[in-house]
């Protein structure tokens, strides 16, 4: 078994996607390190405690365990805190690894990048770096100044950065002065043998359990509730739709699934629990809250549209997944949305994030059943190009090349 560190220092694994800070990189992280285990690695993930009552050490699958930390104090932190406390976690961290045998870092997210670096300092172990989100890409930078220079010194200094795009390799290619071979593109990828169709009567017992009926026209929203994700455009889109369309309006049901997050996630879901019972809405809007990864396959079941109207978006697993399941996707033609929805195939692209926009796209989509239908196939090939599988292979070849580089031929 080789041994590798993943850093994940502002959430855990464990967490459960959809509330605080959890989301895409939760689940990327987690199907990660499960399918680096099957090829042959020991994933040792390293996360701050944030509770004293919190084990230091959960295995979650053969060959991976997340080894909570002590760093600052153990309750949650906003990010802004937790920057101040990156030095105390690599001071706990570097006697880990090197009583551990570790043969490569692997952080994910900048404050990670951050704590990863200070180690490789010490121990001389190489670094890879997943940023999942980088300030200078996204609609509304969070961070400040200080971010986007730790984000420059990490794109320069870790010996390889994966990205999930080619608009994302070059971006950071051109504006971190780097040279293309620095940096590999990973997409994401899908559980296959979770997110797929369901059968007729898992499709009807998916929507009951929604208050969904035959006639019904059931619309999700899946992710945390914020401005960045865009839950607000979803809410008014139908709305707007309710004026354009009454008749079809009147058959959706729109269900937010995910909880407050970030600074503007409480008056976010005040504002759109407002528009939901304002008396322009004629469809029907409940809030459901975060599901487990596992559990959000039957979001997806009872569903005949998804909508991903994000401000910004790495890359977009919410689609990715919902596509699986023969679900077409709405979404904001941004980022890696592009690349995860295939415009008129698998779903159809909104060229910028205005309310209306997405109205016109939902109410094309709920009004041809036939277009749906077409979609909803197109959807499913759509998502077969991606899978964890593939994700695991093509970091273990990435680590394979960067270990010999290194010197080191096997670990552990």
């Amino acid at each position: 078994m080789r041994p590798v560190a993943y850093i994940s220092f502002h959430t855990s694994p464990l967490d459960l996607p959809g509330e605080g800070d959890a989301g895409g990189l939760n689940t990327y992280l987690r199907n990660l390190v499960s399918h680096m285990a099957k090829l042959g690695f020991h994933c040792d993930v390293f996360t701050r405690q944030v509770s004293p009552s919190q084990p230091e050490v959960t295995w979650v699958d053969a060959g991976v365990r997340v080894i909570c930390l002590p760093a600052g104090p153990a309750r949650p932190l906003e990010k802004d805190e937790l920057v101040a406390h990156v030095e105390d976690f690599v001071e706990a961290l570097v006697p880990r690894l090197k009583s551990g045998g570790h043969c490569l870092l692997h952080s994910h997210y900048w404050l990670s990048g951050l704590a990863a670096l200070a180690a490789s300092k010490v121990t001389a172990l190489p670094v890879v770096h997943t940023a999942h989100t980088w300030a200078r890409l996204r609609a509304l930078p969070d961070g400040g100044e200080s971010r986007l220079n730790a984000e420059n010194v990490l794109a320069r200094s870790a010996d390889l950065v994966v990205v999930s795009t080619d608009h994302e390799e070059k971006a950071i290619v051109e504006s971190c002065n780097l040279l293309p071979e620095q940096v590999r593109v990973i997409s994401p990828g899908v559980d296959h043998e979770r997110f797929l169709l369901p059968s007729a009567s898992k499709r009807v017992q998916a929507r009951a359990e929604i208050g969904a009926g035959p006639d019904d026209l059931v619309v999700v929203c899946v992710g945390r509730v914020q401005r960045l994700k865009g839950t607000d455009l979803a809410v008014k889109a139908v709305q707007m739709l309710s004026k354009q369309m009454p008749s079809v309006a009147s058959r959706i049901i729109l269900a937010v699934v995910g909880g407050a997050s970030g600074a503007d996630g409480r008056q976010m879901m005040e504002h759109i629990r407002l528009l939901a019972v304002s008396a322009e809405m004629r469809a029907r809007v409940v809030f459901l809250p975060p599901r487990s990864h596992v559990d959000l396959v039957e979001i997806y079941h009872a569903a005949d549209v998804c909508l991903a109207p994000a401000r910004s978006e790495s890359f977009g697993l919410v689609a990715l997944e919902a596509q699986a399941c023969g679900v077409p996707v709405v979404a904001a033609a941004i980022d890696g949305l592009v690349c995860a929805v295939r415009d008129g195939e698998s779903g159809l692209l909104v060229a910028r994030p205005d309310p209306n926009l997405f109205a016109v796209a939902l109410g094309r989509l709920l009004s041809d059943d036939e277009l749906r239908t077409r979609l909803s196939r197109g959807a499913r090939e759509a998502s077969r190009a991606y899978s964890w599988e593939l994700v695991a292979k093509q970091h273990c070849r990435e680590y394979d090349v960067l270990l010999e580089l290194d010197g080191i031929a096997a670990c552990g």
